[in-house]
């Protein structure tokens, strides 16, 4: 509020000041300039104050109503309007690159633009406002082209306020948002189109290609790849399937043939010597598929390492597929250099007899060479390890069951050569025999040390107790291992508590665990457990009783504590511990 005859200003930001210093001077220059009761009340204007220690810059339209007597003016409101806050009113958030407004007022000042450098500009000489201007319409719109682009521009006049609304419309600024939007779904839909063209044709390589490879690897079979060539790929493809199809019933027949109970009973008897007559029996061999042209022989054995744990995680028909792998691995490495025939001896055995030609040089080393590839095979293709046992030569079918008796027993060495060793029938002849004396002073000193629960000692002992057994025969090994365990149960049943259920002290359970282990390591390992296991009891029952024995004596002093006779003794005897 401003009364221009005393000088005073009335504002909202502060309190009444004269005009000399009122913040606002430009308002009151503009005063000066305005006649009373002729021009209008919008005025556009741009303001720079301080107030306060803040200071303000803005773009504002005025409001002025003036209060005047005659021609001189007394007075005047004033209401400043942010030109920010009415522009974004008009627009109502719309604007942009490709679209601006502005209002201007009847002698073509830009009262509110969107571009805020431009407010207070006239633009009452472009040729677009003098067309809009000069226009009778109300409202319109109209096509310009300016500095070589096109624009639309729609106007709205107001007659009351005595402003003109415009609305610039830059078609190529437009038009570049409609191609951008063109390029990223045109980039899109390509790199779309890229991506399932790349993930067709993994899928494609994915899917095909082991069946191509499949296709060349049996074209370029030396032995049934004629049959399946063919005009085009997909005669090709029919045919490998039809040649696969051949030979997996080939593979079922070969397996029927392996597993032949009557091929089982022949092979059978002549390893176990169950016939008298040679003739007969080459002819009960000749009908199962067995001809040999030699008359030397020599038997082997190959049994499945680690078959406890084959065992749990197969089924029986599993294995038993697992056991024809490894005979047709042993026939096919094997007939390279003789003639072999393979059948399933027993739980984790497969038997091989091998016939050799009379003039075969150094057979022993031959044959360890064709072992050990079998080994190789075995274990590349099957992942399984296989301890091979070989029995001596013979010259006649006959002694066929000397050999493989030999092997068999050898085979039982596995428990010192280890798994996946070869194990020659000589090892029965450097053996030694255990004297009584030393076995029995090892296993004393193993039985005082565990009594003690030194375990440390006791893996000592233990370890030369093995030391000295391990030189012996098998039988008489185990035999030791049988002694040292019943010692041990003795032992451990006196340390602990009667049927402890933690540990199992059973000779006949012990003994049964004892002939699991397929190497000496593992009955080192494992007899230590149980030695362990029995310490720890004996000193968990230990550590029971005394603290039972503990609260005993303290229940007594609680009971007789005023009791002139209460001495060390009393308490011994209240305890039990005499």
């Amino acid at each position: 509020m401003l009364n221009s005859q005393r000088k005073l200003a009335f504002s909202s930001l502060t309190t009444v000041q004269a005009f000399d210093d009122f913040y606002d001077q430009g308002i009151l220059q503009l005063l000066d300039r305005i006649e009373p009761n002729r021009n209008g009340i919008f005025y556009p204007r741009h303001i720079q104050y301080e107030i306060n220690g803040r200071t303000y810059d803005n773009n504002l339209i005025s409001l002025i109503y003036v209060n005047s007597i005659g021609k001189i003016m007394s007075g005047a409101m004033i209401v400043n309007l942010d030109q920010q806050v009415l522009q974004s009113m008009v627009m109502n958030g719309a604007g942009g690159k490709s679209f601006q407004s502005m209002i201007l007022n009847k002698q073509g000042t830009v009262i509110s633009h969107s571009n805020s450098a431009m407010i207070n500009a006239s633009l009452a000489g472009e040729d677009d406002v003098r067309q809009i201007q000069s226009s009778d319409s109300p409202r319109g719109s109209l096509e310009m082209t300016k500095n070589g682009r096109s624009y639309r521009i729609s106007y709205i006049k107001s007659d009351s306020l005595g402003w003109t609304f415009i609305g610039v419309i830059d078609y190529e600024s437009l038009l570049s948002q409609v191609k951008e939007m063109k390029r990223f779904i045109l980039t899109v839909t390509g790199v779309m189109l890229l991506f399932v063209v790349l993930l067709g044709g993994f899928f494609t390589g994915w899917i095909y290609g082991p069946i191509h490879r499949l296709m060349m690897n049996v074209r370029n079979l030396p032995v049934g790849g004629e049959d399946v060539q063919g005009v085009s790929e997909l005669d090709l493809l029919g045919g490998t399937i039809t040649y696969l199809e051949h030979k997996i019933h080939d593979l079922q027949r070969s397996v029927a043939d392996y597993q032949s109970a009557k091929r089982h009973e022949v092979l059978g008897s002549l390893t176990a010597g169950g016939w008298s007559n040679e003739a007969e029996i080459r002819k009960r061999l000749e009908k199962v598929g067995v001809t040999w042209e030699y008359n030397r022989f020599i038997a082997v054995m190959l049994k499945i390492d680690s078959y406890r744990k084959l065992s749990a995680a197969y089924k029986p028909s599993d294995i038993a597929l697992f056991k024809y792998a490894i005979s047709n691995i042993a026939t096919e490495v094997g007939s390279g250099r003789f003639t072999v025939v393979c059948y399933d001896c027993g739980e984790d055995g497969v038997a091989m007899i091998a016939n050799l030609p009379d003039g075969s040089h150094e057979p022993v080393q031959e044959l360890a060479e064709v072992l050990r590839d079998i080994q190789l095979h075995i274990h590349k293709f099957l992942k399984l390890s296989v301890t091979v046992s070989i029995g001596p030569f013979v010259r006649s079918m006959a002694d066929i069951k000397t050999s493989w008796e030999t092997a068999r027993k050898a085979s039982l060495y596995r428990l010192i050569m280890g798994k996946g060793a070869i194990i020659d029938s000589s090892i029965e002849e450097t053996r030694e025999s255990l004297q009584d004396s030393q076995v029995g002073g090892l296993e004393k000193q193993i039985m005082d040390r565990l009594k003690l629960g030194d375990m440390d000692k006791v893996e000592k002992a233990v370890s030369q107790f093995i030391g000295y057994v391990q030189s012996a025969s098998f039988d008489e090994m185990m035999l030791s291992f049988t002694q040292l365990l019943i010692s041990t149960a003795r032992t451990m049943k006196a340390m602990v508590a009667a049927d402890p259920k933690e540990l199992t002290l059973d000779i006949g359970t012990l003994c049964g665990q004892l002939g699991q282990w397929e190497t000496i390591g593992e009955i080192e390992t494992w007899y230590l457990g149980l030695c362990e296991k029995a310490a720890s009891l004996r000193d968990s029952q230990a550590q029971h009783k005394n603290k039972w024995i503990v609260d005993k004596i303290l229940r007594y002093i609680d009971e007789h504590y005023a009791d002139s006779n209460l001495t060390v003794e009393t308490l011994v005897e209240a305890g039990a511990c005499r």
